[in-house]
């Protein structure tokens, strides 16, 4: 939903909505949102799909995004229903902020500002039950960073390490100020960020093999281990190493690179898992 498409060598943010069926292998065209939209947070809480951030055109310095919040109800209508309404409290107005959710609770950081590009490393997390942020002080990243990846391990009963406890990860990312979508400049990230989701503290873990901007992330839950997808090391130059981490000791063992590779170099994309 949303993001970008390029023709020639002009950038244009668009509001398209796909919906693929992994099952039947057939992707479908779904109601579009309500404006163009890139850099945002999409998360599925319930039955329902939340946008949070990003901004509304390819300059994200003339975006006009202020608190808004995005909801989608894909079994709602032919081709699902979007509705748009404004946060009780502030949401950060940010671009490539990485977000998961534990338990319909949307936990973000970094990200880089609307106005300026310059990166952070504050928290907050949004509850679409109440349409609020957290009261809470949600804790720092160890970096200013965007275009980081993140997941988010939720363990149940049903898993084979049940006992784990529910946890947020935050690896990689890009350092420098920049208004521009994609970026003219990066400079990539090796830290990797691990906190519990029930304490406000980010422990750095091991660095990464590789300092990587916008990779993407997700967890096995059979394994015990993140694995860690794709990125870019240089500005524009996507990189088909995969990554993984072993969940039982996420602070003190180190990043272990796959033998498997993706299948195409990438950046800026996402990974997610049909069990959560």
């Amino acid at each position: 939903m949303g993001g970008l498409t390029k023709s020639g060598v002009t950038f244009t943010a668009v509001n398209t909505v796909n919906e693929y069926d992994p099952f039947k292998n057939v992707w479908k065209t779904m109601a579009s949102m309500p404006d163009t939209h890139q850099g945002g947070i999409a998360i599925s809480a319930g039955n329902d799909i939340y946008v949070i951030s990003g901004t509304t055109s390819a300059d994200m310095t003339t975006g006009t995004l202020t608190n808004t919040v995005y909801k989608f109800t894909p079994s709602l209508g032919t081709n699902g229903i979007w509705l748009k309404y404004v946060s009780n409290t502030a949401i950060f107005q940010r671009v490539d902020m990485p977000g998961c959710a534990i338990q319909d609770t949307i936990f973000y950081s970094g990200g880089r500002r609307s106005t300026d590009g310059l990166p952070f490393n504050t928290s907050d997390a949004y509850i679409p039950s109440g349409n609020t942020t957290t009261t809470l002080a949600e804790a720092n990243i160890n970096q200013t960073k965007y275009g980081a990846a993140i997941a988010c391990y939720r363990p149940n009963p049903k898993d084979a390490y049940p006992a784990d406890p529910a946890s947020i990860l935050i690896a990689g990312g890009s350092t420098t100020a920049d208004v521009f979508q994609p970026p003219t400049a990066i400079t990539s990230s090796n830290s990797f960020d691990y906190s519990l989701a029930t304490t406000s503290n980010f422990t750095a873990g091991g660095i990464l093999p590789t300092a990587l901007y916008y990779p993407s992330m997700e967890v096995s839950y059979e394994l015990r281990r993140a694995f860690l997808f794709g990125g870019a090391n240089l500005t524009n130059v996507p990189q088909d190493k995969v990554y993984s981490l072993d969940l039982g000791n996420p602070t003190t063992t180190p990043w272990r690179t796959e033998t498997t590779t993706l299948p195409v170099a990438r950046y800026g994309h996402k990974a997610v898992i049909l069990s959560r």
